[in-house]
Formats: structure tokens, C-alpha cells, sequence
């Protein structure tokens, strides 16, 4: 009697282990983690801040997301070519870069185990490409993911980026890269500004953004206040902090 009871009550202890968690996820999955209802954009801050802002729009920090269509171009790689790399315990792997009939840039990824499987993808974003590096996505499921080769700008050629990403340890290339890798989950938290997340099953991901570049907010703080009462005291001074 005594033996049932403690494993019945030792039952309803790992029940609530595994619920518990699934509980909390189930109430918190679609609730942001922050909100970005302060943010104002970099144009507000331009209409008091003229002189900054034309210098701003000229940086890095506001080209640092582009997308590509036919009509705008801001990839800077030598294309049209075919490119081999090795990386790790992978096999070498071949992605052939080339352009669409439409005049889409595009990369095809080569299964190295069997070269008869291959998958094409269109670019539709850079990042970067103004100092060091260039890297490339293309759209999958509404989020965007890194292509396996960024050109170096420091060398002219172009560089692996994680190849596992899209390959397997034997060479196989995987149906779609994983979710916690995509734009949404791993870039948009530095390269946007007023981000606003929510939890998934693999981690956090971008519901919004005030903001896809890095603008003025990115370094001084919400601009809400300081829009309301330019004159008070109350925007972020980095040149400030310790």
C-alpha cells in the first residue's frame, strides 16, 4: 500500500516536471519579450538632427541590410562561377553561383554524396559588403538565411561561411537549413533597431522591428521622450556612459 502510494506521488512528480515547462511555453509563446512602442525611427530624429542624419544615411550602419532584386544590386562578389570548399570533418562541397533568366542571382547548393541532388536558392538580402564582408540570404518560410559563402573584401575571393549549416557530416545537403539560424533568430537583435521578439520552439524570434538598420536609436535609446521634449534631458548620450 505504502509502495503505491509513493509511486503514485512520484508519478505526479515527473507529470509536472514535463507539464509545467509546456504549460509555461503554451502561455507565453505569442507575448513579447520587450516592446518597441518608444521607438520613433531615424527620419523623426532627422527632422530636428538634419546634419546628423545625412551623415548617418551615407554609413554602413544604415546600408547594413539591403535586398536584392533585379532592379537594385548591391552584391559586390564576382559571380557566375562555380566554388569548391572544405571546411572541418565535412567533404568538399560545390556551390555554383549564377544568374536567373529573370536576372536573380542565385546559388546552387551541390549534394556531396550524391551530385545528382542539388537545391537552388535566390538571393534576396545582403549584409555588410562595406568594410570587411558581404554575406548573402535567401527567403524561406517568411525568414531569411545565411547562404554557405560570404566574399571577403580584404582578400577579393570568396570565403566559406558554415557549411553544416546546409550540409550533413557525410556531405548530404539537408532539406533547409535549422530555424535558430535564421535572420529573425540570429541577426536582426544587432543589424535592426527596436526589435521586438516572441519565444518559439527554438528560442526567440523577431515579431518586428521599428527599424531594419541600425539607426540612431540603436546607440542613443528609445527617442520617444526625447521627441516629445527636445529639450529635456532625456535621450542616451553614449559618449556619456563608463
Amino acid at each position: 500500500m505504502i509502495k503505491r502510494i509513493v509511486l503514485g506521488i512520484g508519478s505526479v512528480f515527473l507529470m509536472l516536471i514535463f507539464l509545467l515547462p509546456l504549460l509555461w511555453y503554451l502561455a507565453n509563446r505569442n507575448s513579447p519579450v520587450q516592446n518597441n512602442r518608444d521607438y520613433v525611427g531615424s527620419t523623426a530624429c532627422g527632422e530636428c538632427h538634419q546634419k546628423e542624419y545625412v551623415s548617418w544615411a551615407k554609413t554602413a550602419h544604415a546600408l547594413a541590410v539591403q535586398d536584392v532584386t533585379k532592379d537594385k544590386n548591391p552584391i559586390i562578389g564576382q559571380w557566375d562561377k562555380t566554388l569548391t570548399f572544405q571546411e572541418g570533418d565535412l567533404p568538399e562541397v560545390t556551390v555554383r553561383l549564377e544568374k536567373s533568366a529573370k536576372g536573380l542571382h542565385q546559388a546552387t547548393l551541390i549534394d556531396a554524396a550524391d551530385p545528382t541532388r542539388k537545391s537552388t536558392f535566390t538571393v534576396s538580402r545582403v549584409s555588410g559588403g562595406h568594410v570587411c564582408k558581404q554575406r548573402f540570404y535567401t527567403k524561406i518560410d517568411g525568414d531569411y538565411y545565411p547562404l554557405p559563402m560570404d566574399w571577403n573584401q580584404r582578400i577579393d575571393d570568396w570565403v566559406p561561411f558554415r557549411l553544416s549549416f546546409w550540409w550533413k557530416k557525410d556531405g548530404e545537403l539537408r532539406k533547409r537549413p535549422f530555424k535558430m539560424i535564421a535572420w529573425g533568430s540570429m541577426c536582426a537583435g544587432c543589424h535592426e533597431t527596436g526589435v521586438v521578439t516572441t519565444l518559439g520552439f527554438t528560442g526567440y524570434q523577431k515579431s518586428e522591428s521599428k527599424e531594419r538598420a541600425i539607426g540612431c536609436e540603436k546607440c542613443h535609446g528609445p527617442g520617444a521622450a526625447h521627441t516629445a521634449d527636445p529639450e529635456g534631458v532625456n535621450i542616451m548620450k553614449p559618449t556619456d556612459l563608463a
